[in-house]
């Protein structure tokens, strides 16, 4: 009975999470605490994450420990605890668990969460979190996976064994994570069965089958530090936002709401230069400007764009996107631009990849044109200047065949 009042106390606490949320995976890096640790032990602060094991009374046996700024000693504060020395990954905290313990005991920790929501059949999805070694180990590992579940790993029992679970996602036995500086980056997909709500992270193997590596240091174990874990569909599409105009000297905001796992996905280029690696962010152009975003979630990559055009302030109506048409789009490769409520002027078109690069250019008269693009299949820019004005509107244009 404890155990189903205290997941869907977790379930209820969670639901606010909004839909649009990319990642799966809530307070990805344990930066919403119940309270600040005080000392080891106290991953149960950085709800829903817990480690899922029980005393025989039910009550949380909680081994895994989080670090955090405000912890006012130095067994849980950060940069230095009592594993070492590491800054988190973002924000002020993150967690440490022991993944393996002398050749000649057992002993494991882990940390399970309740994710915003079931995962689908057929989906694949990139897992990914940071790893960095403790200082302090005398040893490293390559086995650290992830396991997903309908239901919870919690055990009734010590944490002195590994869980009997077979993680779906695990880093190579080859990989084995020695850096005691840096972050490390697993990154891997999973395909879901469907119905899988719960993530369990640590080493489910047992120590024959741990491969490991002596690397020195005062304990005898590999801990390690974790940061920054998210479960998202790799079909999620790039975007960059919805075309709009603002007056010179304003800001405005483009693409998502920046989140962990998601920024580490996304490059926002400008002619052709990389900007920024964000989700979405405020951007203040002197001209009209188009972004282009490029989104990579596990080796599926996506493009999306979008033109912030600039106004000054001393005209109230300039020629704009809504002045421009192209049809069809997308497109197999024939396509017709046309100028709404335009007079007959000269115009130059000219068509750009996602790098910013002009692949065709054209110089027409009159208020419409037909084209016969032999373009690969993808997203291409179509800029539409004004030879008497030098007004300039870029469109996009998504090529299909």
């Amino acid at each position: 009975m404890k155990r189903i009042i205290l997941f869907t106390f977790y379930f209820l606490l969670f639901i606010f999470y909004s839909k649009a949320q990319v990642n799966l995976v809530p307070n990805p890096s344990f930066e919403q605490l119940d309270s600040c640790p005080t000392s080891i032990n106290q991953i149960m602060y950085a709800s829903p994450w817990f480690q899922p094991f029980t005393d025989l009374s039910g009550n949380p046996n909680s081994s895994t420990d989080l670090f955090s700024t405000c912890c006012s000693n130095n067994s849980c504060s950060v940069p230095i605890n009592f594993a070492g020395t590491q800054q988190p990954k973002s924000g002020n905290s993150y967690v440490g668990l022991n993944l393996y313990f002398t050749p000649s005991s057992v002993y494991r920790e882990y940390i399970e969460n309740i994710l915003n929501d079931t995962l689908s059949n057929g989906k694949t999805y990139c897992i990914d979190f940071y790893i960095s070694l403790g200082d302090n180990s005398k040893w490293a590992i390559s086995n650290i996976g992830a396991y997903f579940s309908t239901d919870s790993c919690l055990q009734v029992i010590p944490p002195s064994i590994e869980l009997p679970y077979t993680p779906q996602v695990e880093n190579s036995d080859t990989l084995i994570v020695k850096d005691k500086v840096n972050w490390q980056r697993i990154s891997l997909p999973y395909q879901a069965l469907g119905g899988e709500r719960f993530m369990t992270i640590g080493n489910f193997n047992n120590n024959n089958n741990t491969d490991t590596m002596f690397v020195g240091g005062t304990t005898t174990s590999a801990y390690y530090y974790i940061d920054d874990v998210s479960v998202i569909d790799i079909s999620t599409p790039a975007y960059a936002g919805v075309d709009t105009t603002i007056t010179i000297g304003d800001s405005i905001f483009i693409g998502r709401t920046p989140e962990i796992g998601l920024n580490d996905d996304c490059i926002w280029y400008v002619n052709g230069s990389p900007i920024d690696t964000v989700g979405g962010l405020w951007v203040m152009p002197d001209s009209t400007t188009t972004y282009i975003l490029e989104q990579t979630i596990c080796g599926y990559t996506t493009y999306d764009t979008v033109t912030v055009t600039v106004l000054p302030t001393h005209i109230n109506e300039l020629f704009n996107e809504n002045s421009v048409r192209i049809y069809p789009n997308p497109t197999t490769g024939e396509t017709t631009l046309e100028m709404i409520g335009s007079e007959s002027n000269e115009w130059l078109m000219a068509v750009l990849d996602v790098q910013g690069r002009t692949v065709i250019e054209k110089l027409f008269n009159g208020n419409k044109i037909k084209l016969k693009l032999a373009l690969d299949s993808g997203v291409y820019l179509v800029r539409i200047t004004n030879n008497n004005t030098n007004e300039t509107v870029i469109k996009k244009l998504i090529i299909n065949r």
